[in-house]
């Protein structure tokens, strides 16, 4: 999961079971993480501490087209890109905050 508010990001881990979470704040961070392994499923939040979460999941769609990628905005821009995010080949968007119980939804789906 990609955020730059860690202390959100740190309740919203609490709160997830079965499942193992790796939590970065950059674009750089999380490209750096996948290299070595990537992952089933990213969550990139609209804003990060170095850009767009938009931008990071269209660098992993070309890196890595088999990862998941889910896009989380506040409800009010989600409904502003909806006609815009299909060039991203999103697994699914999420409503910012992020729901824990949400969450933990996608993460079975996925």
């Amino acid at each position: 999961m990609v955020d730059q508010d860690t202390a959100r990001i740190t309740r919203l881990l609490g709160a997830i079971k079965d499942f193992a979470l790796d939590v970065s704040t950059s674009k750089t961070h999380c490209i750096d993480l996948m290299r070595p392994r990537p992952y089933e499923v990213l969550i990139a939040c609209e804003r990060l501490d170095d850009g767009s979460g938009l931008e990071l999941l269209s660098q992993v769609a070309e890196r890595w087209p088999q990862t998941r990628r889910v896009f989380a905005a506040e409800p009010r821009r989600l409904a502003l890109l909806q006609g815009r995010l299909s060039p991203f080949g999103l697994f699914r968007t999420l409503a910012y905050p992020i729901d824990p119980t949400q969450l933990q939804l996608l993460l079975h789906q996925a």
